[in-house]
């Protein structure tokens, strides 16, 4: 007898979703800056935790060399790719 096991419906599409506005915002920024993918994931999760803005403290510690418009610049990307998916 076999078992088929279903993806859940409703977490498997938000998932896929996710990755792909991860990578259509690694993109972004990679445009913006030259980051390790590393720094690009420690971002994301620095964007998440701030609601889409990046803190101060994170702004003086891991990101002191992104200026006024490459912030500003990383956080548009970011509502634009994982922001929306965030807030669905």
């Amino acid at each position: 007898m076999r078992v088929w096991l279903r993806p859940s419906t409703a977490t498997c599409p938000r998932r896929f979703s996710y990755f792909e506005a991860f990578d259509r915002f690694a993109e972004h920024v990679q445009r913006i800056v030259d980051l390790p993918d590393r720094m690009i994931a420690l971002l994301a999760r620095f964007l998440e935790q701030g609601d889409g803005k990046l803190s101060a403290r994170a702004r003086q510690r891991e990101f002191e060399a992104f200026s006024d418009p490459e912030a500003a610049a990383v956080e548009a990307a970011f509502a634009k790719t994982i922001g929306v998916i965030e807030r669905s």
